[in-house]
């Protein structure tokens, strides 16, 4: 019923860490197996980890958040069209459809999720030189399924419904001649609905402005999906440069990012910890949460909170503090009021209930 092929995913580069994925199928192995290797350790020594996942067994034993979208493909295979990540089914139809006088529209005018999924779809058919229809040419209708909802019984007429098997973030395209139809179980979903809608537009095009006549169906693997950006050594990036990874991560349907932080967030009540003129605050995450969510990200907070202690450490007001010149000392309390300082200061300013404390590498803790 299934068929699993080896996905390679290459390993970005996140600060030390990279992590890379990939589905395996063993021929004496009833399910799939998912293998990871994570090379970190920083300071010039990369150390080998590796643990595979069986049915039944979860993400343990991990301090790297960096989870990748893999789907895995079910039905007629995908592999022609250019779609990353690839979608779970695809049925290909006869014909094509033009794109050059598409024209977006909502069953609901109403709903401003979907108004803003709609404006990046003419953003894409701008930047195509495709320019967005305003009256007749295909529609492309935007449907949040649910009971009584606007655009249901379009959705019947083309097998379109989204079924709760999909999950919530899952959706359906169907591309006919004459129209598409994008709908998803929430708001999230028909996002990605109109994230692979833009990618058919940009990459799977022919000479003729048009793509193939198909249907989709498409729902992630695992609920967060995501990965984990160094930010506390090299160049701090600009509010500007942040939101674009977030709109790159929100376009491969990753759905959460979070940040490697040593000592770049503003601490207000321990002022030297962060350079000035650099870092986080709790300002710029106000103005960078709204932004992640109409894109569907969530941001994870992130902080350093046993080793990795250079960059606080070196200040004097800390050095009672120094187990060892990177390690904060476990053993005296005012490591415990420093860091209820940090995270009172940080946990609040993200937008999620998931928060990475990161306690790794603690070298020559307790002695050499």
């Amino acid at each position: 019923m299934y068929c699993y092929r080896p996905l390679p995913v290459a390993a970005p580069r996140l600060g030390h860490d990279a992590v890379g994925a990939r589905l395996a199928s063993p021929a004496s192995a009833a399910h799939p197996v998912v293998t990871a290797a994570v090379r970190g350790g920083g300071r010039g020594k990369p150390r080998p980890y590796a643990r595979r996942w069986g049915p039944g067994e979860g993400w343990r034993g991990w301090h790297v958040f960096a989870l990748f979208s893999v789907l895995v493909s079910t039905g007629v295979p995908a592999a022609a069209l250019k779609l990353v990540p690839q979608p779970v089914a695809v049925t290909p139809g006869t014909g094509v459809c033009s794109v050059t006088a598409l024209r977006p529209v909502l069953a609901d005018p109403a709903d401003a999720d979907n108004q803003f999924a709609a404006s990046l779809l003419r953003e894409t058919l701008t930047e195509c030189g495709l320019k967005p229809a305003q009256a007749g040419g295909v529609p492309v209708t935007l449907v949040t399924s649910g009971d009584g909802k606007p655009g249901m019984e379009m959705l019947r007429e083309v097998g379109a419904v989204p079924g709760p098997e999909l999950g919530s973030e899952g959706y359906r395209l169907v591309v006919q001649p004459n129209r598409i139809v994008l709908a998803g179980r929430s708001a999230a979903g028909t996002f990605y609905a109109v994230q692979t809608l833009r990618q058919l537009i940009r990459a799977n095009r022919d000479a003729g402005d048009a793509i193939p006549v198909l249907s989709i169906t498409d729902y992630p693997a695992f609920p967060h999906r995501g990965f984990s950006d160094d930010i506390s050594r090299g160049p701090f990036p600009t509010l500007d440069e942040i939101k674009r990874i977030i709109v790159s991560a929100a376009e491969l349907k990753l759905n959460c990012v979070s940040w490697y932080i040593e000592h770049v967030f503003v601490i207000p009540s321990q002022p030297v910890i962060c350079p000035a003129g650099i870092g986080l605050s709790k300002e710029k995450m106000a103005e960078l949460i709204p932004f992640a969510q109409r894109y569907h990200v969530e941001l994870i907070g992130n902080f350093q909170s046993f080793g990795h202690f250079w960059n606080i450490l070196k200040h004097d007001e800390y050095k009672d503090l120094r187990e060892t010149g990177g390690i904060l000392t476990p053993a005296r309390e005012e490591s415990y009021k420093l860091l209820a300082d940090i995270f009172d200061a940080m946990a609040p300013s993200f937008s999620s209930p998931i928060f990475n404390i990161c306690c790794d590498e603690t070298y020559g803790l307790g002695g050499p």
